[in-house]
């Protein structure tokens, strides 16, 4: 009855699954913590940065 392009797909196409497995303990390695480490200063030395800057050019500023 159908043919070519317009044949309907099987009706396992359109199923999915998703199966998470994990164990009771996250395992950091060293470098994964000094991964972290690493981000988060390079997060929060430009916030410092800038906000001290933002301090010095309003004293100068108002002085």
């Amino acid at each position: 009855m159908y043919g070519g392009s317009y044949e309907p797909l099987p009706a396992d196409a359109y199923s999915s699954t998703l199966t998470l497995t994990y164990d009771d303990a996250v395992v950091w390695t060293p470098a994964q913590l000094t991964g972290l480490a690493l981000a988060a200063a390079g997060c929060l030395l430009p916030a410092a940065v800038g906000g001290w800057a933002l301090g010095r050019r309003r004293r100068a500023t108002s002085a």
